[in-house]
């Protein structure tokens, strides 16, 4: 191999005979570095290169170079030339080069594509890549094959690859995989498929996987996608008058959809009484699908009209009021930045004292100026100020305009807190600090 900055040189030496046979020796006595493997090489996406190193290495040990070069061994040391047939495969699943792919197989010889390779493929969505592996092998297996050489190469196809495409929402993946499994599923197979699909939205899937005697509703867990909670809702089929923390698991999953309409209609069959809200509190200080996490969720989504109603349910003012009697944070003030909706939450007395400093600090770093001037508009109390450098966090996130403001002037209002803030971040050290940032 020639290389192109050798090639270009030359080009301007009309008067050296054999330019070609020279270049090709300029570009051997700079060689490749001895260090680079076949499969590091592939991050440079060089067909011209991976040929070369191939080309470059010897076939025998009687061959090898008295130098130190992982050249020597690539094609004379059968481990280490299965080895880096397995790494080169494991670049193209995840990234899905397929001009890589193709070199792998044109140079190398009985070689295995192990169920992690396929697995990887299937969950990174590279359809082109599993299609090559079955065109282009010689056995498909099930396991990996003790003492095989070849001719041509096996793939193992036993792995969680339909699952980790379903999870991944990679429907065409998935599909192709279950037309072409090299093996009828078992029931217990396509139950795990068909809950992995429901997780990943694939509905079509799911349906097409189901038992004769089953619906949708018998396999809907607290990990599958709003699409099946609502298939599974709308079907009438979904027993919600089970534990408590199942119906909230329901009531999330719609909360982040943003469908109040389906949350509406499974809160129907919520129990009421003092009895099963204590049973509901007792699930909010332990559990981790909680109401304040649904109320949490809905304030995220900027949602106002659901978060009045998830927060005047009986089961939202139970758990507001059992929050504040143990002065537990909501963490609602870092769920959003919109002052509207901030508003909202400090006229309903949703916000602890502590809430508003963290409220505070993620408006700062999310560069949101309207949010921070309502946070010091409205906090009682920002004692705590001076535990964070705000100016210094301005600058690291890159947000000039607050930067700015806290340099400005403001009202009487906002002065006791700016005056804490410019303090911590005043002097010779902090501003070179922050200078530092900025360059």
């Amino acid at each position: 191999m020639e290389l192109q900055v050798v090639s270009f040189l030359l080009r301007h030496q009309p008067y050296i005979p054999a330019l070609s046979e020279l270049g090709r020796k300029v570009s051997r006595f700079l060689g490749l570095s001895s260090n680079l493997s076949l499969s590091e090489a592939c991050v440079y996406d060089s067909i011209a290169l991976l040929d070369w190193i191939w080309d470059s290495s010897c076939t025998s040990i009687a061959e090898r170079s008295s130098g130190w070069s992982l050249h020597n061994f690539l094609r004379s040391d059968n481990d280490y030339y299965k080895w880096e047939f397995a790494k080169g495969m494991q670049f193209v699943a995840r990234g899905g080069n397929m001009k890589i792919l193709e070199c792998f197989f044109q140079h190398f010889e009985g070689c295995g594509v192990t169920t992690d390779i396929v697995d990887l493929a299937a969950c990174n969505g590279h359809l082109e890549v599993l299609i090559y592996l079955q065109e282009h092998t010689t056995i498909v297996h099930e396991n990996f094959p003790n003492n095989w050489t070849g001719p041509g190469h096996y793939v193992c196809w036993g792995g969680d690859g339909i699952i980790l495409a379903c999870e991944e929402g990679h429907g065409n993946v998935a599909q192709w995989l279950v037309e072409n499994w090299p093996h009828a599923l078992s029931l217990e197979e396509t139950e795990t498929i068909i809950r992995s699909a429901l997780a990943g939205g694939l509905m079509d899937l799911a349906q097409s996987l189901l038992p004769a005697d089953r619906h949708i509703a018998d396999y809907v867990t607290e990990f599958s996608h709003p699409l099946a909670f609502e298939m599974a809702v709308t079907s009438g089929r979904l027993n919600l008058n089970r534990h408590p923390n199942d119906v909230i698991v329901v009531v999330y999953n719609f909360a982040k959809a943003g469908r109040l309409d389906l949350i509406k209609r499974v809160c129907k069959n919520l129990p009421r009484d003092d009895e099963n809200l204590r049973e509901i509190l007792a699930i909010d200080e332990g559990d981790s699908f909680e109401w304040r996490l649904v109320i949490k969720e809905a304030i995220r989504r900027d949602d106002m009209h659901m978060v009045d109603w998830l927060v005047k349910h009986p089961i939202g003012q139970a758990s507001l009021i059992a929050a504040k009697a143990t002065k537990t944070s909501l963490e609602f003030a870092i769920a959003t930045t919109d002052t509207v909706m901030l508003q909202y939450l400090h006229d309903g007395d949703l916000l602890l004292a502590g809430d508003y400093m963290d409220g505070l600090v993620h408006a700062v770093q999310n560069g949101q100026l309207d949010a921070v001037q309502w946070f010091l508009l409205h906090a009682a109390n920002l004692s705590n100020v001076e535990q964070y450098n705000l100016m210094d966090e301005a600058v690291k996130c890159g947000h000039l305009d607050i930067l700015q403001f806290f340099h400005g002037s403001t009202s009487s209002i906002e002065e006791d807190f700016l005056r804490q803030i410019r303090l911590k971040g005043s002097g010779f050290k902090r501003t070179s600090n922050s200078l530092n940032l900025l360059l």
